[in-house]
């Protein structure tokens, strides 16, 4: 049998790709202070040390929550917290991720974020500083048979630091890097995966009317259970919380939320970021010049230089998206414990994304009276209509109860 230089090329690619893995495991469980200056793409050092209102209040408006619990200081005042409290995931403002290492320099690996658990031990507050502790757990292969592709999940927990050296959070955050092999007769042509049927389209008159009213009924509170306890005792599994629908993901969307979380920077600080990762992009296909990984959240035609039809939502975004409609629900004197998410796939620039929540169960625990939600978030085809689910997870949260309070 005669081997081909396609062949030989695969087996090149797949040999690389499993040095790269058996290296980056020999790490497990490395510990050390998150990075304070990027070094990577996807270093994610601590941009932001301090917790302001400002910081909260913007954070917020990113994901379009108008909750005034995290935007109202006269208001928060007069609830159990006494002042401003900042909504669940505040801590990708300070950085987004645990770091991770630097991508193999090898085309057609992409990283995606895969979703992140998180665990709560309070919440983070205007004048909370805090500094990270990163440690690495390391690579496990989720590849299929016939797939053409190889798929990776990479984790790390950052632990979130107060200036009292107390944990505020702890967050495992999951990546999944997606290596596409090279296409037999052409090592610059890569299979991922099929989006096909993910093409964008114009919205109907009916859909439009939905998600602005949807909107107004945000900017109006309507859903926002507010300063009126929901106590444990009166939840019940099976329970529906209202669906949450935003879209389309457009520029702005995307723009708002990249702003407070300083995912974006210019010139040499761009190129301090990028000079480690060139050899994973292709050149613009315009300028010929090289483009920071951020662009393919930003920009079609760099979504589609890496296998992607569009522009997509980041991963993180797309977490607030499905933790909203919770926090609008659970009232004033509840607080999210834990956030557990998948992010199966991605909502594309331009695609609608709708969100549904349920109780799933509900326990005591240590003295916690504690609803357990379960949400997931497709792309809507239609007004009420599921398309792909994009992500799905827990969300667990601690309800007053009307009993422990006699």
């Amino acid at each position: 049998m005669t081997v081909t230089s396609n062949t030989m090329a695969a087996e090149r690619w797949d040999a690389d790709v499993d040095a790269h893995i058996a290296k980056l495991n020999a790490r497990v469980g490395e510990s050390g202070p998150a990075p304070l200056f990027p070094d990577g793409p996807y270093a994610f050092p601590i941009h932001q040390s301090q917790v302001t209102a400002d910081m909260i209040r913007l954070f917020a408006r990113s994901n379009g929550d108008r909750n005034p619990l995290w935007r109202d200081e006269g208001y928060a005042q007069k609830t159990r917290w006494g002042g401003l409290i900042a909504p669940p995931i505040l801590e990708a403002a300070l950085s987004e991720s645990p770091s991770m290492p630097n991508p193999p320099q090898i085309r057609g690996w992409n990283v995606l974020q895969g979703g992140f658990h998180r665990r709560y031990l309070r919440p983070f507050r205007p004048g909370d500083i805090v500094h990270g502790e990163d440690t690495w757990l390391g690579y496990k292969e989720k590849s299929q048979p016939g797939r053409p592709y190889r798929l990776f999940i990479q984790s790390c927990e950052r632990a979130y630091i107060d200036q009292n050296d107390e944990v505020i959070c702890r967050v495992i955050g999951r990546m999944a890097s997606t290596a596409a092999r090279p296409v037999e007769g052409d090592d610059e042509l890569r299979v991922g995966p099929d989006w096909t049927n993910r093409v964008r389209r114009r919205l109907s008159a009916e859909e439009l009317e939905e998600i602005q009213r949807g909107y107004n009924v945000e900017i109006g509170g309507e859903n926002c259970r507010g300063a009126k306890p929901r106590y444990w005792e009166d939840v019940h599994v099976g329970d529906e919380i209202p669906a949450m629908v935003k879209g389309p993901y457009d520029i702005s969307d995307a723009v708002a939320f990249a702003g407070v979380l300083n995912l974006c920077a210019g010139f040499a600080a761009k190129w301090e970021a990028m000079r480690p990762d060139l050899g994973r992009h292709p050149p613009d296909s315009e300028t010929g010049a090289p483009r920071h990984a951020i662009d393919w959240h930003l920009e079609d035609a760099i979504g589609r230089q890496h296998g992607l039809p569009y522009a997509h939502a980041f991963g993180t975004h797309m977490e607030m998206m499905m933790v909203h409609p919770v926090t609008n629900w659970m009232g004033d004197a509840a607080a999210i414990v834990e956030i557990d998410t998948q992010l199966r796939s991605i909502l594309l620039m331009g695609e609608v994304s709708r969100t549904t929540a349920h109780v799933a169960a509900k326990r005591e625990e240590e003295g916690r009276h504690l609803v357990e939600i379960a949400v997931a978030s497709h792309v809507q085809t239609g007004v009420g209509e599921n398309g792909v689910r994009y992500g799905q997870g827990t969300v667990i949260v601690e309800l007053p109860s009307v009993t422990a309070a006699k």
